[in-house]
C-alpha cells in the first residue's frame, strides 16, 4: 500500500511536468500569464533602480518586492481590470499572500489566525494573543513575527549623521519619513516605543491581507522604502517600512 501510494504521487507529478513542458512560459513585461491549470505567472519590469535616481548607479534588488507586488495587484485589480482578475483568479473578495522563494511549507498557509495550533508566542510577547485577529479580513493584515528589531523607534538611529566603517548612511530620518506641520497632525511613528515596534511592526512575509488592504499596504510600500533606503541603504530596508 505505502509504494502504491508513491507511484501514485510520482504519477501526478509527472503529469503535471508533463504539462509544464507542453505549455512553455514566456515573458512579458507586466502581463499575468495562464499556461497552466497549477499556477499563472506574472512577469514585471526589473525595478530594482525604480526607488531611486543614484548618479553612482546604485541599486537596490529588494526594489522588486514591493514595486513588484504593487506592478501585479494594479494589473489585475478586480475593479478596474475584471478580466485580467479572473484569468489571475482574483476577486474583490480575494485574500493575497506574499511569500520569499526559498520558503518550504510544512503546513497549509491559512486565513485562520487566533488560536491556530501551529502559532509560537515568544517568551515576553504573550500580550500579543489578545491582539491577534480570528481570520484576515479587511481591516486585519497579519505577518510573520521576525527578529529584526525596531531600530527605527531609537532616538540614536534618528540622527542623521550616522555612517558605517564604509561611510555609507546608516539613519532613519523621522522627519522625512513623518513630516508633521501642523501641531495638531501627530506623527504616529514617532509614538510607537521600541516594545511596541518590536512586538507589532518587526514583521516579514508571509504577510497575508485582503485584497483591498494589501493594495493600500503596496502603494504606501512603494511610497517609503526609496525614502527609508536613502538613509538605511542596507538589506531589510523594505522590510522595516512595512
Amino acid at each position: 500500500m505505502k509504494w502504491s501510494k508513491v507511484l501514485k504521487k510520482d504519477a501526478k507529478l509527472q503529469r503535471r511536468d508533463d504539462e509544464m513542458k507542453q505549455h512553455d512560459v514566456g515573458s512579458s513585461s507586466s502581463h499575468t500569464k495562464t499556461k497552466s491549470s497549477f499556477y499563472n505567472v506574472h512577469f514585471t519590469d526589473d525595478f530594482k533602480r525604480a526607488g531611486k535616481e543614484d548618479p553612482s548607479g546604485e541599486s537596490y534588488d529588494f526594489y522588486n518586492k514591493p514595486f513588484g507586488v504593487l506592478d501585479y495587484l494594479t494589473a489585475n485589480d478586480p475593479k478596474s481590470h475584471p478580466d485580467n482578475a479572473a484569468s489571475a483568479g482574483l476577486t474583490p473578495h480575494s485574500v493575497i499572500a506574499i511569500i520569499d522563494p526559498d520558503f518550504l511549507f510544512l503546513r497549509h498557509l491559512t486565513v485562520r489566525i487566533k488560536d491556530h495550533p501551529a502559532n509560537i508566542y515568544p517568551m515576553g510577547f504573550e500580550t500579543l494573543r489578545e491582539h491577534i485577529p480570528e481570520y484576515v479580513t479587511e481591516g486585519y493584515p497579519v505577518g510573520q513575527l521576525y527578529g529584526i528589531g525596531a531600530p527605527w523607534t531609537q532616538e540614536k538611529w534618528h540622527d542623521t549623521s550616522r555612517r558605517t566603517p564604509k561611510q555609507k548612511n546608516n539613519f532613519f530620518d523621522i522627519t522625512s519619513l513623518c513630516p508633521s506641520n501642523d501641531k495638531n497632525d501627530k506623527c504616529t511613528l514617532r509614538e510607537v516605543t521600541t516594545k511596541q515596534g518590536e512586538e507589532h511592526y518587526s514583521l516579514g512575509p508571509p504577510y497575508i491581507a485582503h485584497i483591498n488592504d494589501m493594495q493600500r499596504i503596496a502603494k504606501t510600500w512603494v511610497q517609503m522604502v526609496p525614502k527609508v533606503y536613502e538613509g538605511y541603504p542596507h538589506l531589510l530596508a523594505e522590510m522595516y517600512v512595512i
